[in-house]
């Protein structure tokens, strides 16, 4: 007599046993991809630490070293060429009314409570420029520009921020030029004053020197830029100062009057043309800036894998930055979809809210912070109030 439950569980068993049978062969081929991909996946890793560690990378000064900064600050220490004495006829505001426009400021930061604004969709990186030809972290920042990626949008924010606000600088308790907390306390000290000052979130910075910054330009094969004839002077005065430093002949990559219009320019032109500020002041001279950061945005879209490569392999030594490893991968892997991103400009501050006045004998920009707040919340975060 047959047993139905017998008949049943013979079928099962066979069935069972092929089921064993793909399995085990469907293991080992599983097995082998896991292995391939936790392969390339360490050979990528090692293959961008690579780059990575080529940076100089710099989170910050230690609190004793921050704290020796700050007693040995002295704003007599960070006047620049063209300042007058605080006592000096016609020098401005001086005495119990800067402190009195001290204690404005420090006030008007208070009252925000310390909040930044940010957003998960966008990405803020401080690109700072100092003059020094090292990798010296404490210099004067006289570039800051805040290079803004905003993934829902689809476009990329260049925000120049001009050198001579006078802010109030709450790690020091003092007021000064806004390049000067990178020369006291580092490019932390910065961030913190731009993050308190203007209410924003920044992620991190990335820095180099103006000497640095001329062979990245070469490396790319050079700018072009729309050049007027007012500007020739100014350039070529600044490529005196630069060919000093750099050991060359004076009349080194000097252009000759009468040359205007759409201009090639190579590194060490470029950085002069760029640092030009006696012309028409700190609000053109970020101008000028931006469109040189532009320029090379724009033909590094157009560079080949290797290209990259080599670029990367001159450029990145010459890089400060507090940036992870794990960020800086993020930002890689997405970089040629924000190479298709469209490119708006901003500079702070604005004409209509602020004014150059003179402040303990520096020439320096008196800004309206809440209104250059309110600026940056539409242009960067679309909001508006």
């Amino acid at each position: 007599m047959r047993y139905r439950g017998s008949h049943v569980k013979k079928k099962g068993a066979k069935g069972s046993a092929k089921a064993s049978k793909k399995k085990s062969k469907l293991l080992p081929t599983l097995g082998i991809v896991v292995v391939v991909v936790v392969l390339l996946f360490v050979v990528a890793k090692a293959f961008f630490s690579h780059y990575y560690n080529q940076m100089n990378i710099h989170t910050g000064l230690s609190d004793d070293e921050i704290q020796q900064a700050i007693e040995n600050y002295n704003p007599e220490d960070y006047r620049e060429e063209g300042d007058l004495g605080g006592n000096a006829a016609n020098s401005g505001l001086s005495g119990d009314a800067v402190l009195s426009l001290e204690e404005q400021l420090r006030l008007e930061i208070e009252k925000s409570g310390g909040e930044t604004l940010s957003d998960n969709n966008i990405i803020n990186i401080l690109l700072i420029g100092t003059d020094s030809r090292t990798n010296e972290v404490k210099s004067r920042s006289d570039t800051m520009m805040l290079v803004s990626v905003n993934k829902k949008t689809e476009e990329i924010t260049l925000t120049s921020f001009a050198r001579d606000i006078y802010t109030y600088i709450p790690a020091l308790g003092y007021s000064n030029r806004l390049n000067v907390p990178c020369a006291v306390g580092g490019p932390t000290m910065l961030l913190d004053t731009m993050k308190q000052v203007f209410g924003i979130e920044i992620d991190g910075y990335i820095m180099v020197n103006f000497f640095s910054f001329i062979d990245v330009v070469d490396a790319l094969g050079g700018v072009d830029v729309e050049l007027r004839e007012a500007e020739i002077e100014y350039l070529n005065k600044n490529l005196n100062t630069q060919n000093e430093l750099l050991g060359k002949s004076q009349l080194t990559d000097h252009l000759g009057y009468g040359t205007s219009g759409m201009v090639h320019l190579n590194g060490n032109q470029a950085l002069a043309y760029a640092r030009i500020r006696q012309l028409d002041g700190d609000t053109m001279r970020t101008a000028r800036q931006r469109s040189v950061i532009t320029a090379l945005i724009n033909k590094a879209k157009g560079l080949s894998l290797q290209e990259l490569n080599d670029l990367a392999k001159l450029v990145l030594p010459m890089v400060t930055t507090n940036l992870t490893q794990t960020e800086c991968m993020s930002m890689l892997v997405n970089a040629l979809e924000y190479f298709s991103y469209d490119i708006q400009t901003l500079s702070i501050p604005q004409a209509s809210s602020s004014y150059l006045t003179m402040i303990d004998g520096m020439s320096v920009f008196y800004v309206d912070f809440y209104a250059e707040k309110l600026i940056l919340k539409e242009e960067i975060f679309g909001i508006t109030e």
